[in-house]
């Protein structure tokens, strides 16, 4: 089975925040927890070991998680999102440790979400 092809996503982390804040399958402290988070690993991913591809490649991915949230998405479809950030944050996780460690947090706060 292919992976499903990522749609559109958010072009920066202010908007990934905003996506997070307004998604309706979370509770009011959850949107404002991972929306935190989402501004964290901002701040991690502009660290130079990483590349502009890699920076790229994990906003994109959180940003798929951001918008299956906000989307209210089936859980199928918010855990294969949620498993390709993971994947992607293992990809640089020695060459990029702060980025690994935020995005590590915004995994671990869906976790305690159920998700």
């Amino acid at each position: 089975m292919s992976e499903p092809t990522p749609t559109a996503v958010p072009p920066n982390f202010q908007e990934v925040a905003r996506l997070l804040r307004e998604a309706p399958s979370l509770p009011p402290d959850a949107q404002r927890a991972l929306a935190d988070l989402v501004g964290e690993l901002g701040q991690a991913l502009s660290h130079p070991d990483l590349t502009a591809e890699e920076r790229a490649h994990l906003l994109d991915n959180v940003g798929q998680v951001a918008k299956a949230l906000h989307q209210g998405a089936p859980h199928g479809r918010l855990g294969a999102a949620r498993d390709r950030l993971e994947a992607a944050a293992l990809r640089v996780g020695a060459s990029a440790p702060v980025a690994t460690g935020a995005i590590r947090r915004f995994l671990d706060a869906l976790a305690n979400l159920g998700i």
